[in-house]
């Protein structure tokens, strides 16, 4: 079944790019234009995403964003504004949006943060504040699931590297001396 997205902007033009951009993608869409029709329309079907803006003529979309992570939990929302600040990023996040953009849009980071949106869709927990699987709180479920992962290869390094060939390279233990400690050879 084809994913459907909501998208809440109230400057109209904005609703037709991205409705057209994610139909390009093969989403479906509806459009809202304020707080309270995309209540209505969450509370009427589910959404696969929901993109909106922060400032609209009835509340805000972080309002929405809460409002979203209370009522539809599991439901992905990317917060896009042209009024955008550090502050306000961190309130959205902190509120459960998965991503904060600037206006104007870039074409291909929508589609970026789209694909990445249908990904979480099927992985978000169900409900917040609900216990994860092993009995950690959801926020330690989601922050240990998201955390990127790092591993170390005990394969031999490439052949020609610095390390493969003996050559020397600034580590942290030179990086680090103080300013009055001569460097070696000098």
């Amino acid at each position: 079944m084809k994913p459907i997205a909501l998208v809440v902007d109230d400057e109209p033009h904005i609703c037709e790019l991205l409705s057209i951009t994610l139909e390009r993608m093969d989403i479906a869409t509806r459009t809202c234009f304020d707080v309270t029709g995309a209540k209505e329309a969450l509370a009427e079907q589910p959404f696969d995403l929901c993109l909106t803006d922060m400032r609209l003529p009835d509340g805000d979309g972080l309002e929405l964003v809460d409002w979203i992570q209370r009522e539809v939990p599991g439901t992905p929302v990317a917060v896009i504004t042209a009024h955008g600040s550090v502050e306000a990023a961190v309130r959205a996040l902190k509120l459960g949006a998965f991503d904060f953009v600037s206006k104007p849009l870039d074409l291909n980071d929508l589609r970026k943060l789209v694909s990445a949106a249908l990904k979480l869709r099927g992985t978000m927990p169900p409900v917040r504040g609900s216990r994860a699987p092993s009995g950690r709180s959801q926020a330690g479920w989601k922050r240990r699931e998201t955390r990127p992962r790092r591993s170390r290869s005990k394969a031999a390094p490439p052949r020609g590297s610095a390390a493969a060939t003996g050559s020397v390279a600034a580590t942290s233990s030179t990086a680090t001396r103080s300013r009055s400690a001569p460097w070696p050879g000098r």
